[in-house]
């Protein structure tokens, strides 16, 4: 596969992708709707576009993860 996640960041007006491209050897970071998951980004290829999509599932299980652990640590600290 070409891309490869190494990073998502989610913050309140956007979720960050980092993603490492095999292919060019280089890290790409992309913006991505925090409400919807598209991309907000006009430039990117359409290989990754699609490598995206495919992947929607993972990255929302995986930003739906990082908000559990969220609500536990702001549960035990309250």
């Amino acid at each position: 596969m070409r891309y490869e996640i190494v990073d998502i960041k989610n913050k309140e007006t956007k979720v960050n992708i980092r993603c490492r491209d095999s292919k060019e050897q280089v890290f790409l970071k992309i913006s991505l709707s925090p409400n919807t998951l598209e991309c907000t980004d006009k430039f990117i290829p359409d290989s990754l576009q699609r490598f995206l999509e495919l992947n929607h599932d993972s990255i929302q299980r995986y930003l739906n993860h990082l908000n559990d652990i969220q609500n536990d640590t702001k549960t035990c600290a309250g």
